[in-house]
């Protein structure tokens, strides 16, 4: 089940980071992509950054955040 609140993706992404106590590194790594990456992502404040392993994401997730509302 998707958190509430969040309002972007990058605020999904920050969220599941830190609970599962990952770097940016680490995380990015599960999506594809490098760590700088990564943080970028989380600063965003757009709906899916080009460049997105989108299935990826969801995955690293737990849930697809345009469904979560």
């Amino acid at each position: 089940m998707a958190p509430e609140g969040f309002a972007t993706l990058g605020d999904h992404l920050r969220h599941r980071r830190i609970l599962l106590g990952l770097t940016l590194d680490a995380a990015g790594a599960a999506v594809g992509v490098d760590g700088k990456k990564f943080s970028h992502w989380e600063r965003l404040s757009v709906r899916r950054p080009r460049g997105c392993n989108w299935s990826a994401v969801t995955t690293f997730l737990g849930y697809d955040p345009r469904l979560a509302a």
